[in-house]
């Protein structure tokens, strides 16, 4: 195998680390930074209010295809709501809202906490 393929093939395996929460926290991170990405590129090429779109439909086709393959609605759900935010963020911070800036941090760091309490808890019972 490549390094290439490695990597390729870990991406397309889903996985929500029911007992790593560093893990799990950096998954959320890389889909909340594709989100972010895309619709950095797609503010600058469509009006400001559809810019979010391409990301929302990315994660809704990458997300559905690992939920049927591997059957994790709320795993996919919550893939696709850190990619969400990763596009709110994008977009409030483009315009200048800080407001909302603040709001888009502040529900991503709520939805971190939510996610992290349950692994580290499950560590702890080993």
């Amino acid at each position: 195998m490549t390094f290439l393929s490695v990597i390729l093939k870990s991406l397309k395996t889903p996985d929500d680390q029911k007992r790593d929460w560093y893990g799990w926290v950096t998954n959320q991170m890389g889909h909340f930074t594709i989100g972010v990405i895309i619709t950095a590129v797609a503010v600058q090429l469509l009006p400001v209010h559809f810019s979010i779109l391409p990301a929302l439909v990315f994660a809704g086709i990458k997300e559905s295809i690992d939920m049927f393959r591997y059957s994790s609605f709320k795993d996919s759900l919550i893939d696709w709501i850190f990619q969400g935010l990763g596009g709110i963020f994008s977009i409030v911070f483009f315009i200048k809202n800080f407001d909302i800036l603040n709001l888009t941090i502040g529900s991503f760091l709520v939805f971190l906490a939510f996610g992290i309490i349950p692994r580290v808890r499950r560590a702890f019972r080993k």
